[in-house]
């Protein structure tokens, strides 16, 4: 994994490998996510932004469920959360560099 999404998790200021803790934290919860982070031995500062990413966008497929149990577009919601997630990101790689 790390090979195939170093590219773009370069503009987050992330190695390669912090790809997992975002698919994990975005399709499962905070919870598998955190556990990822311990096995990775990142830096407070790769661990800020990846935290804020996963907190802002977090279990997607659960949430888009009920989302849609209540008349909200999941796909709207899902892309949304996943948006902000990434501008956060950049943005934060920026002010803590």
């Amino acid at each position: 994994m790390d090979t195939i999404f170093s590219p773009f998790m370069k503009y987050f200021g992330l190695p390669g490998d912090a790809s997992l803790v975002l698919i994990t934290g975005y399709l499962l919860n905070i919870y598998s996510a955190v556990g990822v982070i311990i096995g990775l031995g990142l830096n407070s500062r790769e661990i800020t932004i990846l935290a804020t990413m996963v907190l802002i966008a977090h279990s997607l497929i659960l949430e888009g469920a009920i989302c849609s149990r209540i008349g909200v577009n999941p796909f709207f919601i899902t892309f949304f959360r996943i948006l902000t997630s990434f501008i956060a990101g950049f943005l934060l790689n920026v002010v803590l560099r």
